[in-house]
């Protein structure tokens, strides 16, 4: 410590910029710049505001338009645009006179400033809206999909559900039309098929497109993956079925849920009960609510008067028993 003065006491305010120890923001009256510890000026103190995010970058706003320099007060991007984002990857989405685009690091415009709106997927690729509908594009500025859909959902096993209009089809990663938009709803793909829904009945496709299960169902719902069943209503009655449309536990139950420890809690008549994988009934349709198995070989159940107890699979009470209590 020496006496030297390193930043004259000409400022409003001084603090350093988070998560630097070397440089320092600066601001007169309304207005702010930038300096290092030595005291010398990097951004002058002129821009409304400023951002440091680290990276050897600075970001500047001046006149409603956003700029960027590094530490050394080179521009890097000139202060023209309406919003700037963050560099990730080389790539940065800007815009300019109400239209977004994008930008690398050497300020090349990669996507041309025509859409409505960019944002970055988690995968990497580049979301685009023009004129209300959605495509994609990788980060070097190449469409992946052209913006001809009114909605483009997450992709799973590399297949993505899109809409147009009121009609829903599938495309693959790089936008080629695999299923044509036909269907009045479409779920994801689980284990190569997907539900659909034509002329008010559901079926299931392959992903070629071709009809696994014909259209003859009210609503049909795929189990989790690991499942070979798939859960069918129709006429208000469910039952079960196979990837080949076999029927497994037939059409007779007003209620069917996922199998766990082997069995599947079903209802018949207002009461629910417990049937095996083969559809016999292993814990008899006497009770008002059952719940799923759990691991350990136990299920809540509630009879129909009385409080709620655990039972075994054999139908068995083995906690809470009314009579124990």
């Amino acid at each position: 410590i020496d006496g030297r003065v390193i930043i004259p006491i000409i400022y409003d305010k001084i603090n350093l910029f988070k998560g630097s120890k070397t440089l320092i923001e600066v601001q007169k009256e309304k207005a702010y710049g930038a300096m290092n510890v030595e005291g010398e000026e990097i951004v002058p103190c002129i821009y409304e505001f400023l951002i440091y995010r680290g990276g050897g970058t600075i970001i500047l706003k001046q006149h409603n338009k956003w700029g960027q320099v590094d530490l050394l007060g080179n521009v890097i991007i000139p202060i023209e645009y309406d919003a700037l984002g963050q560099f990730y990857n080389g790539v940065a989405t800007a815009k300019k006179n109400g239209k977004c685009g994008l930008l690398n690091t050497a300020f090349k415009t990669l996507i041309p400033f025509e859409y409505d709106e960019i944002t970055r997927e988690r995968d990497g690729r580049m979301k685009l809206v023009k004129a209300g509908k959605i495509g994609y594009a990788d980060q070097t500025g190449a469409i992946l999909i052209p913006c001809i859909y009114d909605k483009i959902d997450y992709f799973f096993e590399g297949i993505g559900k899109v809409t147009k209009g009121d009609k829903h089809g599938f495309i693959s990663l790089d936008g080629k039309q695999l299923i044509p938009c036909i269907y009045e709803e479409a779920r994801r793909f689980v284990k190569h098929l997907a539900v659909v829904k034509k002329d008010g009945k559901f079926g299931l496709i392959d992903k070629s497109g071709a009809v696994v299960i014909p259209f003859i169902y009210d609503n049909v719902w795929q189990q989790n993956p690991e499942s070979v069943f798939i859960t069918v209503l129709k006429e208000e009655k469910y039952g079960l079925i196979d990837a080949k449309g076999e029927v497994i536990i037939p059409l007779i139950y007003e209620r069917i849920e996922s199998f766990s420890e082997n069995l599947a809690v079903a209802q018949k008549d207002g009461k629910q009960g417990y049937i095996n994988r083969a559809g016999e009934t292993i814990i008899p349709f006497i009770y008002k609510e059952c719940r799923s198995f759990r691991r350990n070989g136990t299920a809540y159940v509630i009879p129909e008067n009385g409080d709620s107890f655990y039972i075994n699979k054999k139908g068995e009470c083995v906690k809470g028993c009314p009579e124990k209590k």
